[in-house]
């Protein structure tokens, strides 16, 4: 067996910085930095060892090499505290459909080697060394129990104003509770603080109130937009006590519509119980993400039926690669794109002539405002209709073909001038498979629950989304705007074929 690793300048220079920066123990080994990257590989998303995922690492331009050999015996342990038996039992374990003998130590020394680099990179795109690295370490690596919440298990008992205040004092915390409201699913306080070391401290503690508290689920801290150092602390109620969103409630809201958006799109309401609607011309593109069980096929029936029913000039594109699980119900229900063949798409295998039929149309639109010397496709005479681009599952369509990856940013990037916008969703929003790049065209961002803090830091930015409840409660960031907390109607197959 090839007894070292040797790696590339980028990781080395990483893992500097991890150590350094992040860490902050100067001394400390190396390897340690690699055996995190081996984690870290086993709790990401399975592919054969064969796929071309497992070759990407972290890049270097510069021209200086810092690249450095580590021995097996370093990496694996030694003595009673060698990890190589168990570790080849682990790739047999997780490998065992791709008849690979890791016994042979050629095959154990490529799984190692691939594992390393793809731990690694996927540390160095979801650690920002703003970060702190400890509560990065907990988040990512699942070292606290926030995961999964019995929210139906816990006591009735309620936290008062008297509870916070005495927290808050025997924190050095100095707040002032201005109101309290009784929300969809938490008991609400609008509070303000003093300063910002008050803010810092309060940020800092509000994961421990669950514990503290012994509450339902997290509590949430998020910033009551144009009022100065104004937060609102949500503790989340009993699932038996949340107000019941249906599709009674979705028809009422959209029956409140006024506004005179260009494509008047609906994804729920807010804290106060007001419907939220937002235009999609504006946005001009969604990311949406979360985990199983977060809500994100309630979702989405929110955004789809809300579209096609305020809006008269809009035909769709529905690409739902599970066999039309999702969308298959909308067909000959709404106005389905002769581009698509007014068919939804169920077969990943058509997606990618599809978007390259959608890019050689969004070009041939390109021309018709040129001709009629307007810039955007709601300047014409007579518009063409806005298509909207709804695609399931996108992270598994670029893994099984990168290439429609390229196809969708130069959509993303062009698409809102000649009226074609994309809604693209995922259950598992990864940096390794959803590039900054695409992330960069799609500038209105919807997290639901998600499994850690780093997946909602791809989603919208930022943490936060890792303590919804789940069950349609989300976040949802309007072209780069603040984010705000939403409750989505749960809208089942019945309702679904009355409303549309």
């Amino acid at each position: 067996m090839a007894s070292k690793f040797f790696t590339k300048t980028g990781e080395e220079n990483f893992i500097n910085t991890v150590i350094k920066n992040g860490l902050k123990i100067p001394n400390l080994p190396k390897y340690y930095i690699l055996r995190l990257a081996i984690n870290k590989s086993f709790r990401l998303s399975y592919y054969p060892l064969d796929h071309n995922i497992w070759s990407n690492t972290i890049t270097y331009d510069g021209d200086a090499r810092n690249e450095k050999e580590y021995n097996y015996e370093q990496i694996l342990g030694k003595g009673n505290k060698n990890y190589e038996t168990m570790l080849r039992a682990m790739f047999a374990f997780r490998h065992k459909d791709e008849n690979i003998d890791f016994s042979d130590d050629s095959n154990f020394d490529m799984a190692l080697h691939k594992y390393i680099h793809r731990g690694l990179l996927e540390i160095y795109n979801t650690y920002k060394t703003t970060d702190n690295f400890y509560q990065y370490l907990i988040d990512e690596f699942n070292l606290n129990s926030t995961t999964n919440y019995d929210i139906s298990a816990k006591s009735d008992d309620r936290v008062d104003e008297e509870d916070i205040l005495k927290y808050c004092k025997e924190n050095s915390i100095n707040v002032e509770i201005i109101d309290k409201e009784d929300s969809i699913r938490h008991i609400a306080y609008k509070i303000r603080l003093k300063n910002t070391d008050d803010y810092k401290k309060l940020s800092k503690d509000i994961d421990s109130f669950q514990m503290r508290f012994g509450l339902a689920g997290p509590a949430l801290f998020d910033e009551v937009i144009g009022e100065a150092m104004t937060f609102y602390i949500y503790l989340p109620k009993l699932q038996k006590d949340w107000q019941i969103l249906n599709g009674e409630s979705f028809r009422a809201d959209l029956m409140k519509y006024s506004q005179k958006f260009e494509i008047g799109s609906y994804c729920g309401r807010d804290m106060k119980n007001d419907p939220i609607f937002f235009d999609l011309e504006q946005c001009p593109h969604i990311f949406i993400a979360g985990t199983t069980g977060s809500g994100k096929s309630v979702l989405m029936r929110n955004l789809i039926i809300s579209i096609a029913k305020l809006n008269s000039n809009v035909e769709f594109i529905l690409i739902d690669p599970k066999n039309g699980a999702e969308f298959g119900i909308y067909e000959n229900k709404i106005n389905i794109s002769v581009i698509c063949g007014k068919k939804v798409i169920k077969n990943s295998d058509e997606v990618y002539d599809l978007m390259k039929k959608l890019v050689d149309e969004m070009e041939r639109r390109y021309k018709i405002l040129d001709s009629n010397k307007v810039a955007k496709n709601n300047q014409l005479k007579e518009p063409l209709s806005n298509v909207v681009v709804v695609i399931d599952e996108v992270a598994d369509l670029f893994t099984s073909n990168k290439n429609i990856e390229d196809l969708i940013i130069r959509i993303a990037q062009k698409g809102r001038a000649s009226g074609i916008f994309l809604i693209l969703a995922t259950q598992t929003p990864n940096s390794e498979i959803l590039s900054q790049n695409l992330r960069a065209n799609i500038p209105t961002r919807i997290a639901l629950k998600t499994i850690s803090s780093p997946q909602s830091k791809v989603i919208m930015d930022e943490v936060g989304a890792q303590n919804l409840l789940g069950k349609g409660d989300l976040y949802i960031k309007v072209n780069g705007g603040n984010k705000i907390l939403a409750f989505a109607p749960f809208i089942d197959n019945s309702e679904i074929r009355d409303l549309v």
